[in-house]
């Protein structure tokens, strides 16, 4: 009686098919570990200039094209002209008489003018520039640009601020992510 086995070429044939198998399954998985990991790599991005543009258009709400001083000709808010137009400084409202109030005995909005507010790119981050302090609100921008929407409708007046924000970041696996964001702050006046 002959005994039932495996021979050594079935043995080899099995082999090599369980490692093609076992291969194949391990390409797929550093596939989408690679897929992951750029993935919330770009989420993080992504956040990072979302809450950059978010802290922006909030204070910029608070700014004004309107002059600060009634014999003043300048307007609350700088945008220099294209294609330089990669900061922004204006000033925020301040309860300058102490009165716990941010309007004076007229009504009219008071104005820190002794603290401007400048947004600009420095190596390659966005920093807020206030009285002497810097803060940076993103890393890896490669560009920021400010341009002033003056489009008066016919019943109101809206005076708007558009901001593009451009950043870029080298994932783990050495690939260039990039990331533009786009928003409008509409000014108080």
């Amino acid at each position: 009686m002959r005994k039932k086995g495996l021979t050594l070429i079935e043995l080899v044939i099995a082999s090599s098919i369980l490692f093609i198998v076992i291969a194949g399954i391990y390409s797929v998985y550093v596939s989408g570990l690679k897929f992951w990991d750029e993935a919330n790599e770009t989420a993080d991005l992504q956040a990072e200039a979302r809450n950059a543009m978010d802290f922006m258009v909030k204070e910029l709400r608070n700014a004004t094209r309107v002059s600060t001083e009634p014999a003043a000709a300048n307007p609350n808010i700088v945008i220099p002209a294209s294609p330089n137009n990669n900061q922004i400084t204006f000033y925020l409202p301040a309860d300058v008489d102490d009165d716990d109030l941010l309007t004076d005995e007229d009504g009219a909005a008071e104005w820190d003018l002794g603290s401007p507010v400048t947004y600009q790119v420095s190596n390659g981050s966005l920093v807020r520039v206030s009285g002497g302090t810097q803060r940076v609100l993103a890393n890896g921008v490669t560009a920021v640009w400010f341009e002033d929407i003056d489009t008066p409708d016919l019943t109101l007046s809206m005076f708007e601020v558009r901001i593009t924000l451009s950043m870029d970041k080298t994932s783990t696996r050495g690939r260039t992510l990039s990331y533009t964001l786009v928003s409008l702050a509409r000014l108080r006046n």
